[in-house]
């Protein structure tokens, strides 16, 4: 209660998909881009070189994006995707985490109804039969996935393509 925003709003280049007030009672969310960036890619083109703890996080996509990015040798992968967007005149989106697409996951049909309804035909909802790549990284040949039709949580090889729908926090 006592939000100025909900979840299902268009704000911030996309639509807000998870809100809470931190201990000073200011408002924060988490915003999901109005369409996918990718409907297959792999997750990086080092497809063999584990990141390590960096790149683990089940909560902290923004911290894997950048140890995605900055692995010596990366010139390719779904968190390069994210960050070099401007979808809505942001700049500042990130391949989310694995808890992060599970936050999506459960509110898919709020997000999904104001894609469908804001009479833009350039946004799209999530793809119900697709497998959206995380940020946080399973194993040196492997990163965690969601399939959004199912809900499956699955690990799959780090050269294989997956579509890819970027997010970032206000």
């Amino acid at each position: 209660s006592n939000f100025t925003h909900h979840i299902g709003e268009l704000f911030g280049g996309g639509v807000i998909f998870y809100l809470y007030k931190d201990k000073n009672g200011e408002e924060h969310g988490l915003i999901v881009c109005l369409e996918d960036l990718s409907s297959g890619i792999g997750w990086s083109n080092l497809t063999e070189d584990e990141i390590g703890s960096t790149a683990k996080s089940t909560w902290n996509g923004h911290q894997n994006t950048t140890a995605i990015t900055n692995q010596p040798g990366h010139f390719e992968s779904a968190a390069q995707v994210c960050e070099e967007s401007t979808i809505g005149g942001q700049t500042d989106w990130y391949l989310p985490s694995l808890d992060e697409l599970n936050l999506l996951y459960n509110v898919r049909y709020e997000v999904n109804r104001s894609l469908d309804s804001d009479n833009d035909p350039n946004t799209l909802p999530l793809n119900y039969y697709d497998y959206y790549w995380s940020s946080t990284e399973a194993k040196n040949y492997s990163a965690w996935t969601k399939h959004f039709g199912i809900g499956y949580d699955n690990t799959n090889g780090k050269p294989w393509q997956y579509a890819v729908r970027a997010v970032r926090s206000f």
